[in-house]
């Protein structure tokens, strides 16, 4: 369903359809994008692929190919619903175990994608301040948007994949018994949500000397927020076929897990900081740059967000953080960050774990779980140097919680704060002599 709408009005006023006499009215501000039962799947023999090159006998290194096979979007499990594996043989539970849903998702016409041109305040890259507060200011640049709702229902993305190392022909020798290493594996995306997340197209100036004559190009920033669960696995089946090209069959269980996934990453800051394509001159190379931070006092101020009152050099306080800390600055979280869900320390099933979890394929079978880690005593660092620059490795400290016999164990959880990326460049070397 597509509607048009004012997307200026309140969050709080509903979206409704327009008649066809209604739309001369309409002042175009936006689209608003609501899609029902929308699933995306290839084929499970499908895919996308990165090949390698043949490589010199005399070299050390080993030719290496990649695919991934059947990548799908549907809905989550909490949609309810069938699910089925590749091989399209039911699944026991439409849980994270299950790749594909025999439902689409849906993103609610009260709740709509949003595609729209607006003004936003603003520091350009030399320091000039767009759009005031209060509404008002010249020159203000427009940016076209794509606003994803605040709430969407939950989605499941999979793929199954195959590297090969060391075949001749690459994986091109499908389904049969090539030479050299191969593994499959299974990766699915669960309870997913892009709530939040946005991205912008805008007239971009790549300038970083305000002095600098004007230098304009096409923009992008994104903001990109992410939460839902993960599991990557590669136990096949009994009877799965185990042949390069040929779909696999997973065990409903093992795996690693990853719940309670949380990220924020902010690419660029609308108006002095965009991320920017260009080309290799002499062959099909490009360069791709999230562009660096101009010298600006103004610019250096709203992009680190530092506590007002507070000299730059002190570096951040924890506390009395502008809102546009957290505009600007990303986050990595992995778990519920509680540690009473991290409690699986012995053999069991331990149900209800957040965090970083491995799991085996049954509960009748089990792994060695070790986690052990240097010595920290600086007494038995030292006795192991037997000279001014030779030092053995550190004694080793064994984990007491080691054991031989578990069926899933929890490693913990991750918090990174306050990520913030100030350049990034990349450059592709494949047809340019020096490019890189």
């Amino acid at each position: 369903m597509l509607c048009l709408a004012q997307c200026c009005m309140s969050a709080s006023a509903s979206m409704v359809p327009l008649e066809e006499s209604e739309l001369s009215d309409v002042s175009g501000s936006g689209l608003a994008l609501g899609f029902e039962d929308l699933r995306v799947v290839m084929s499970p023999t499908g895919y996308i692929e990165a090949t390698g090159a043949n490589v010199l006998p005399n070299l050390p290194y080993k030719r290496a190919d990649a695919r991934w096979y059947g990548v799908s979007l549907t809905a989550a499990s909490s949609a309810g619903g069938d699910g089925y594996h590749f091989d399209g043989t039911p699944c026991v539970s439409n849980d994270i175990s299950c790749p594909i849903s025999a439902q689409g998702f849906l993103v609610p016409n009260d709740n709509p994608l949003i595609l729209r041109v607006w003004d936003y305040q603003g520091t350009s890259s030399s320091g000039r301040q767009y759009l005031r507060r209060d509404g008002t200011g010249t020159d203000v640049p427009t940016v076209l948007e794509l606003l994803f709702p605040d709430w969407h229902q939950p989605l499941k993305g999979a793929f199954w994949g195959e590297i090969a190392v060391g075949l001749d022909q690459g994986i091109a020798a499908e389904g049969g018994t090539a030479s050299g290493h191969y593994l499959q594996s299974l990766t699915i995306l669960d309870n997913v949500s892009l709530a939040g997340t946005n991205v912008r197209w805008m007239q971009f100036d790549q300038r970083t000397n305000p002095s600098a004559v004007s230098d304009t190009t096409f923009g992008l920033t994104a903001n990109l927020r992410i939460t839902g669960d993960m599991r990557f696995a590669v136990n096949q089946a009994e009877g799965s076929e185990n042949r390069l090209g040929m779909v696999p069959s997973f065990t409903h269980r093992e795996g690693l897990y990853f719940t309670d996934v949380d990220t924020f990453l902010p690419l660029g800051s609308l108006h002095y900081q965009a991320l920017i394509g260009d080309q290799v001159p002499g062959g099909g190379d490009f360069i791709l740059e999230l562009t660096g931070i101009p010298n600006v006092e103004a610019v250096w101020q709203d992009f680190y967000a530092h506590a007002p009152g507070v000299a730059t050099h002190l570096g951040y306080e924890r506390n009395n953080r502008p809102e546009r800390y957290g505009e600007t600055h990303g986050h990595w979280r992995i778990g519920d960050q509680d540690p009473s869900t991290n409690t699986c320390m012995s053999p069991g099933n331990c149900p209800g774990q957040s965090g970083i979890v491995f799991r085996s394929a049954g509960e009748a079978s089990t792994f060695t779980v070790f986690s052990d880690r240097p010595s920290e005593n600086i007494n038995a660092w030292e006795s192991n140097c037997t000279g001014a620059d030779s030092c053995n490795p550190p004694p080793r400290l064994d984990n007491p919680r080691n054991s031989t016999a578990y069926h899933q164990v929890n490693l913990g959880d991750v918090n990174v704060e306050g990520i913030l990326m100030q350049q990034l460049r990349i450059t592709t070397c494949s047809t340019v002599n020096g490019a890189c």
